[in-house]
């Protein structure tokens, strides 16, 4: 099970990695009709990693202005990421959740959460499948942008 949920993690490191290996930072303002940029996108998944972390109480360093990428927050068009440090972050907080799933006590991962998830699982397990899941989404949607714009995608 523990082998489960990291891998999602794992994988999605990998896609991330080489669809945004070309990527410059003016690339990040990007965006294709009312989507929201690249820039965003990214920055959303990383605090997403973040939040993941929290959950398992691990402590890591956030990124500046993090609270922008939050489900909910106002909308910007203007938000550049660096790409390189981006991905490094990802990495990062990758590794992080996987040693920590990986050496938890299965008390902490059964742990109830305050919240429901889409699906009705409450427990942090649940919310790590989850938030695995939701990064593959939003990963997804950057191909997608980057193939609208003729600027790549999965080939």
């Amino acid at each position: 099970m523990r082998n489960m949920l990291v891998k999602g993690y794992q994988i999605n490191t990998l896609v991330l990695e080489d669809i945004i290996k070309n990527l410059k930072e003016q690339d990040t303002l990007s965006k294709t009709g009312n989507s929201n940029t690249i820039g965003w996108i990214l920055g959303h998944i990383l605090a997403g990693r973040g939040s993941v972390l929290n959950l398992l109480k691990i402590k890591y360093e956030k990124l500046d202005n993090e609270e922008q990428y939050k489900r909910g927050s106002e909308k910007k068009d203007d938000i550049k990421i660096d790409p390189v440090k981006a991905m490094a972050v990802f990495k990062e907080r990758g590794k992080q959740i996987e040693e920590a799933v990986m050496q938890a006590d299965e008390s902490v991962l059964d742990e109830e959460i305050s919240y429901k998830l889409p699906g009705g699982g409450s427990r942090v397990k649940d919310a790590i499948h989850f938030s695995a899941w939701h990064e593959t989404f939003h990963i997804g949607q950057i191909d997608l942008i980057l193939a609208a714009l003729g600027k790549g995608g999965i080939k």
